[in-house]
């Protein structure tokens, strides 16, 4: 693959410069929501992690126009949800997709319901049953590793639920960002070098020629 080392230096810049800028955006984000309650603090976190992973689907694909069809569809539907095709393009691991289910039910069950907006997280993860707790800690801690006490992200997330929340959301957002960047950097790659094989084809064919 023909790059100049110009080109490459150049994209290695732009993509450095568009991770940072990208993470540190999404940081201030999730920044802002600390004085949130937290019926807000739900229901904008699962805005951040929808907005990342259809623009994760999109750098993907390549195709800048589906972005408005990807944007219509809903989070978690069957086999047309924005989750399967996250599942299906291989940008969401099992846990990460149980994590977002799990937010995207809890942030539905906030916002279609008028009684909730006093939601806590201290009322709700006592409100549940010893299945369903489970469940909720093994959701959020997706990013756990077995090997390094994986119990204090199972406690953390029943304990200190928003900072469990804040971490595993801005962990995935961050990967989902990280994938989108590197998927379009790699198709710039491409396209320059493409440009740099045409113009070495046309010097050499040029200079066969001129002999």
């Amino acid at each position: 693959m023909p790059l100049y080392r110009e080109q490459a230096e150049n994209l290695l810049k732009a993509l450095k410069s568009h991770l940072f800028k990208g993470l540190f955006d999404r940081l201030d984000f999730i920044k802002r929501l600390e004085s949130d309650d937290d019926w807000s603090f739900v229901i904008k976190m699962q805005a951040l992690i929808e907005a990342a992973v259809t623009e994760a689907a999109v750098a993907r694909t390549g195709e800048e126009k589906l972005n408005r069809v990807i944007e219509r569809l809903p989070l978690v539907d069957g086999d047309i949800g924005k989750l399967t095709i996250g599942r299906d393009l291989g940008l969401l691991t099992k846990p990460q997709r149980r994590f977002v289910q799990k937010m995207a039910a809890l942030r539905n069950q906030l916002a279609h319901r008028v009684e909730s907006v006093d939601f806590t997280f201290p009322e709700y993860l006592t409100s549940l049953e010893c299945a369903a707790l489970r469940d909720w800690k093994e959701s959020v801690a997706w990013f756990r590793d077995a090997r390094e006490a994986p119990e204090f992200w199972l406690d953390a997330a029943a304990e200190q639920p928003r900072v469990a929340v804040t971490l595993a959301v801005f962990l995935l957002v961050g990967l989902l960002h990280v994938s989108a960047a590197e998927d379009g950097t790699s198709r710039k790659i491409n396209a320059a070098a493409l440009q740099t094989a045409e113009e070495l084809f046309a010097s050499l064919l040029h200079h066969d020629n001129a002999g």
